[in-house]
């Protein structure tokens, strides 16, 4: 075929059209040739998204150390109620018991209609005792309770000089009394477990009076409403409700058992008000002794 004949669907093409097709961009239909020009109303909405942008950027970062303050809130209640459990457990576990004083007493107020066990009192002497004495001496106790002065405060207490022989077990408005003076005494030697203990307002007591959020519940097995019936023969002495059912002729185990609530709140050290946070640290513990059939 010859330069000069084309079929009719071809035409010649220029050397200069085939330059020009073969350095032209090829650009999407719609789209033109940025010239270098922005005008102020592009400027603004960039500036405009640039800004949305941060704005989300500082809200996640706000949320995110948020989130961190609170789980380290939750973190520092969690094992400061948990360490309190833990040394009233360990006190209790090493607790002397006779045949006459289980080895701890819980003591309760009554206000109102409400029942407030917050004294526990445990029989922890630091050195044998001994003889055959049956009961604690005071300087032998070791008192968990509130500050009577600042309820916030979870106190650990020990009678230094305070000799004397405690009242019977059972005893309950003596030990009341007594409970009051070594609280109270001066000559104590006071260990502060933690100083984020739940307060709330008890009317009861005063316009001012605040109630702390710590609470201690025992039980025996068997109860003494069961010894008292076997000892009067109404009750037969395998009926008695024995732990496991481990009991003989002559003897029985008994279970002395105690159960802790302990709730704590975020305090603000500065102002000395709670937050919002509150986390309640549960526990418990037991003490296993011999019962004999005659006392």
């Amino acid at each position: 075929m010859s330069s000069g004949i084309c079929p009719k669907s071809y035409r010649r093409v220029s050397s200069l059209e085939a330059a020009c097709l073969t350095t032209r961009p090829v650009l999407p239909l719609g789209f033109t040739r940025l010239r270098g020009i922005v005008s102020i109303t592009e400027l603004l909405v960039g500036l405009a998204l640039v800004g949305l942008i941060a704005l989300a950027c500082g809200v996640l970062f706000v949320a995110a150390e948020r989130a961190s303050q609170y789980a380290q809130l939750q973190a520092a209640l969690v094992q400061e109620g948990e360490l309190c459990v833990e040394r009233i457990r360990r006190t209790v576990a090493q607790a002397y018991t006779t045949a006459e004083f289980p080895g701890f007493i819980v003591l309760e107020e009554i206000r109102g209609h409400g029942r407030f066990p917050q004294i526990l009192i445990v029989w922890y002497p630091e050195v044998p005792v001994e003889g055959d004495r049956r009961r604690p001496l005071a300087n032998e106790l070791v008192i968990f309770c509130p500050n009577p002065n600042r309820p916030e405060e979870l106190l650990e207490i020990r009678p230094l000089s305070a000799a004397g022989l405690c009242p019977e077990w059972n005893q309950h408005t003596m030990w009341k009394t007594l409970a009051t003076e070594l609280i109270t005494s001066s000559d104590a030697r006071r260990v502060v477990l933690t100083n984020r203990l739940r307060t709330v307002a008890d009317p009861t007591a005063g316009p001012a009076a605040r109630r702390a959020g710590v609470f201690f519940f025992s039980m025996l097995r068997p109860s003494e409403a069961e010894l008292e019936d076997f000892r009067a023969g109404r009750r037969p002495w395998n009926s008695l409700s024995w732990v496991h059912g481990i009991h003989g002729p002559q003897f029985g185990l008994r279970q002395h058992w105690l159960r802790m609530e302990i709730q704590l709140a975020v305090r603000d050290d500065a102002s000395g008000e709670m937050g919002g946070e509150v986390f309640a640290a549960f526990g418990s513990a037991a003490l296993y002794y011999g019962v004999g059939r005659n006392p």
